[in-house]
């Protein structure tokens, strides 16, 4: 069964016992492994450096694919509670819900949103469904199946997405098509399968700007820390401003340079950014998260918001983004992580 005593958690998360063990649970990373993929064992450093200064005994271990070894090091290791960091499993993320699917099973409490939860954000077609059902806007979609049986389509801008990879694994500007035909549009999504992990769909293209909302659950509430913009610094107009992976990855690249967080907003955009707080909250509702999330937007040049992207478990390494929205938020990592830590299992609340 799993350990539902509040009260014992709070105290472990709140350090009333030093030797209480955490085990801080990440990705295999192979040799060959790409630079987005590494980032989970600097998390995972970044993430027991602040236990440790706690007063936790810490150990760090990998989630294998193999249910019968993940087992025994789970149990190898007798933890107290697990800092749940995993995201794939055998380098894809449609294993994502398997750590805290296994966890479960053993009764073992763990940070972060159950597995459900990571399961239908992180399936973007999962989080399409829920996002339309629970009334929350997000740009029209096309599956490559359906494109095959269509007829016709409405012509437009789309962008090329993974259904399952995040961290705009396979996104690039290339990703963009102009085209009202269904087939055109059938055969981008075919010919990028390789780059988006086997399963790919189409989104409308939604040209404007893009926002990141971080959220954090404590004791008095889920706090919606400060919002970031990403801006598109000297960005030639005939590009589509995309951030794509090597935004986010390829340091030296011109859209590395040329995507830049901004946190000072004009006083005629309070309204958009209250609105954006507003969504963002219904979709930790509606996903039932927990510990922590991010929610991405784009906002159409008539000032409409989009969900794009709903975040279960983003990366706590240092110099991120949910790490600098912290920072921006006058907390300390270290209070978030052990914030995170303190929310362990606890049954997801409402955003309100």
């Amino acid at each position: 069964m799993i350990d539902t005593n509040l009260v014992q958690r709070k105290r472990l998360a709140a350090g009333m016992g030093s030797g209480s063990r955490v085990l801080i649970l990440h990705d295999e990373v192979d040799a060959d492994a790409r630079i987005d993929e590494i980032e989970v064992l600097e998390q995972a450093q970044a993430v027991s450096a602040v236990l440790q200064r706690a007063g936790y005994t810490t150990a760090l271990a990998s989630f294998s694919a193999d249910s019968t070894v993940a087992t025994a090091r789970l149990h190898a290791a007798a933890p107290d509670v697990v800092f749940n960091l995993v995201e794939t499993v055998e380098r894809s993320m449609r294993g994502t819900d398997a750590a805290p699917l296994l966890l479960a099973k053993l009764g073992i409490p763990f940070t972060g949103s159950s597995a459900q939860a990571l399961r239908n954000s992180t399936n973007k077609l999962l989080a399409k469904r829920i996002l339309v059902d629970a009334g929350l806007p997000t740009p029209p979609f096309w599956l490559r199946d359906d494109l095959r049986c269509a007829g016709s389509m409405v012509a437009g801008r789309w962008i090329v997405k993974s259904v399952w990879e995040h961290g705009s694994v396979g996104l690039e500007e290339s990703s963009v098509i102009d085209t009202g035909s269904a087939a055109e549009l059938s055969d981008a999504i075919t010919a990028r399968l390789d780059d988006l992990g086997g399963a790919g769909y189409a989104e409308a293209y939604i040209d404007g700007r893009e926002f990141n909302i971080a959220l954090l659950q404590c004791e008095a509430g889920i706090k919606v820390l400060p919002i970031a913009e990403t801006a598109f610094h000297d960005w030639p107009a005939a590009r589509p401003r995309v951030v794509g992976w090597r935004a986010k990855w390829a340091e030296g690249s011109f859209e590395y340079g040329h995507t830049v967080r901004n946190y000072e907003f004009a006083a005629g955009d309070a309204s958009l950014i209250g609105e954006l707080t507003g969504l963002a909250r219904r979709c930790w509702d509606a996903f039932r998260l927990a510990g922590y999330a991010r929610v991405d937007f784009r906002v159409d040049s008539g000032g409409r918001p989009w969900i794009i992207d709903v975040n279960a478990n983003p990366t706590l390494a240092p110099g991120a983004g949910y790490a600098a929205a912290v920072a921006r938020s006058g907390r300390t990592l270290d209070e978030a992580v052990l914030a995170i830590l303190a929310s362990a299992n606890c049954a997801p609340p409402a955003s309100r």
